[in-house]
Formats: structure tokens, C-alpha cells, sequence
């Protein structure tokens, strides 16, 4: 998450910088890469929510593999 914070704040920094831009040229380019930085912010939050979903299907697919007793690919030994 600290790749998030560090691109808002990016975003933030080319915002505040556009605003004081003097030249329309420069503000417009400014505001473009805040715009960038934003959308980075929204594909980072994204895929750190489908990791996290990910991360949990899979334990939940690990949980239900033990409780079958099937681990690692292994089937449980027969009684003897």
C-alpha cells in the first residue's frame, strides 16, 4: 500500500504544482500527469483487492484440501 500513498501524494504534488503553473502549456501538461498518477492509484487499489481475494480463495481451497485429507496431491493412506 505504501506505492498508493506514495502516487496520491504525486498526484497531489502535480495538482498544487499546476495550480501555480503560469504558462497553460505547462499547466496542462501538470495536470495530465496528476491525472496519471491517479489513475495508477485506482489500478494499484484494484489490483491489491483482487490479491487479497485471491489470497483467500486460495486458503479457503487449502482448508477444504486438508479437511479431505488430501494433501499435497497425496491421497490419505488407507487403514490397515
Amino acid at each position: 500500500m505504501a506505492g498508493i500513498e506514495e502516487f496520491r501524494a504525486l498526484a497531489a504534488a502535480d495538482r498544487a504544482a499546476a495550480e501555480e503553473a503560469t504558462l497553460p502549456h505547462r499547466r496542462a501538461l501538470l495536470e495530465a500527469s496528476a491525472e496519471r498518477w491517479e489513475e495508477m492509484v485506482r489500478k494499484a487499489a484494484d489490483t491489491a483487492s483482487r490479491a487479497a481475494a485471491n489470497e483467500i480463495d486460495r486458503e479457503a481451497a487449502r482448508v477444504e484440501h486438508e479437511r479431505q485429507g488430501n494433501i499435497m496431491g497425496r491421497q490419505p493412506r488407507a487403514e490397515a
